[in-house]
């Protein structure tokens, strides 16, 4: 039987969280519809032997893949390549759907055909649960740019997002290895071969945000700031190679490429200056070169009224900068 939905699943070194999330696929009818591929990524604990219980189990849905270490993007590449589903789906190994929601949701896959279907994250906290809800029309299949704009505008993480296979091998789609944070990619290069899309509005996929060591907390990000860095480097390589696409799609996608280099550019300069800003460099040095117009709008950015960008462009050292990174943090 062919699959509806193919799910990847990377797995390095989490035996406390896998049950719960391989768990969270099984249904009580439908099971064979699912594929899920399991990617361990040279675990050194529990995480094989319990992929190879729910295999054993389930063998119509359960696949593994054990492979060495090689980062994320090496357990995605390496699952595309074998994956048969319609759909296309990544769910962290620390995470997990919501089983109501995920009953319904291959259901849902089951009848429609569109390039990218987008559903909730529930981000799971120590001071309670929250919804993140999506502004697209619901419940019907729609025109994805022509939809979007930056009115409606909610940044859309992998944890949204269904891809449509055969449109995401079509584009040869390959994702940065060896490195951290390169699911920024897989949210971002596809989107630009979108046509229709389909907005489920359920909670389904439930994102721990508590875990200690987990690439959102902080010290995580400050000693990986280098490979958001690359794959954000990536990205704007992505986006370089398909500006012949409809003006919809390139303004857009332009518009969530500044969002995410913005961000960057005020933590390294101003909110985190302890950084190595050599890292920020190679990104400034990317721009200057290879996409001008994003080069001088991000020059523009201002802080206080000065534009901190260009002021750290002329003198990294310079005092007027020290000046703004010690009003930001006295002021926020």
């Amino acid at each position: 039987m062919d699959k509806t939905i193919s799910i990847i699943i990377p797995t390095y070194n989490m035996e406390a969280y896998l049950t719960i999330c391989l768990s969270s696929l099984v249904m009580d009818k439908g099971m064979e519809r699912v594929e899920a591929i399991v990617v361990n990524d040279g675990s050194n604990d529990g995480s094989l032997a319990i992929a190879k219980d729910f295999a054993g189990r389930y063998p119509s849905t359960f696949r593994i893949i054990d492979k060495p270490n090689g980062n994320y993007g090496s357990c995605i590449n390496a699952a595309l390549k074998v994956a048969t589903g319609k759909y296309v789906k990544i769910l962290d190994a620390d995470d997990s759907f919501d089983k109501d929601s995920f009953s319904e949701f291959v259901d849902v896959l089951d009848r429609t055909d569109v390039d990218l279907v987008l559903t909730n994250k529930v981000e799971i906290m120590s001071s309670g649960n929250r919804i993140g809800h999506l502004q697209y029309p619901e419940e019907k299949v729609f025109d994805f740019f022509q939809t979007s704009s930056m009115k409606n505008f909610k940044p859309i993480t992998m944890h949204n997002i269904t891809y449509r296979l055969e449109m995401v091998k079509a584009m040869k789609y390959t994702q940065t290895e060896g490195i951290f944070y390169t699911d920024i990619e897989w949210a971002f290069a596809p989107m630009a071969y979108v046509e229709k899309a389909f907005y489920l509005n359920r909670p389904l996929y439930n994102y721990l945000m508590t875990r200690e060591g987990q690439s959102v907390s902080s010290d995580v990000a400050d000693r990986h700031v280098k490979d958001e860095i690359i794959a954000t480097i990536k990205n704007v390589n992505n986006y370089l190679n398909v500006r012949n696409r409809p003006q919809a799609v390139t303004d857009l996608l332009h518009k969530r490429l500044y969002r995410q280099i913005r961000r960057l550019y005020k933590r390294i300069i101003i909110k985190s200056p302890h950084l190595d800003g050599n890292v920020l460099t190679l990104l400034d040095e990317e721009l200057r070169s290879k996409d001008r117009e994003m080069y001088n709008i991000i020059g523009k950015e201002t802080k206080y009224g000065l534009r901190f960008v260009n002021i750290w462009r002329k003198n990294k050292n310079s005092n007027v900068l020290k000046m703004i990174v010690k009003m930001f943090h006295y002021m926020g």
